[in-house]
């Protein structure tokens, strides 16, 4: 429904919320590269939404799920870095200490 939904809106400014949730939905079912290759287009095509900051925060948890540590401590520190107020820049905090 979200891809149908880009095909047909494209410009929204609805399209980062429609991209973060495909994936969110890649993520669910555990297929981490077409999640990473949604939550990155959310951070490389729309940088001033909202949806960044939990973009690059399942970015990092994506990365520690294909065994890329080095890849998840560089999204969650990006996190905390650049979005310290977030809700997502706390948990980043907890996940970079369970993977040091």
């Amino acid at each position: 429904g979200f891809q149908r939904f880009l095909r047909d809106f494209p410009s929204t400014s609805l399209a980062p919320n429609a991209h973060y949730w495909i994936g969110e939905s890649y993520f669910s079912l555990k297929d981490y590269g077409h999640a990473m290759q949604a939550f990155q287009r959310v951070v490389s095509e729309f940088p001033r939404s909202e949806k960044v900051p939990p973009a690059l925060f399942k970015l990092g948890l994506a990365a520690m799920e294909t065994g890329d540590a080095s890849g998840a401590r560089k999204h969650l520190k990006r996190v905390i870095e650049e979005f310290s107020t977030s809700d997502e820049a706390k948990l980043a905090k907890n996940k970079l200490a369970e993977i040091r």
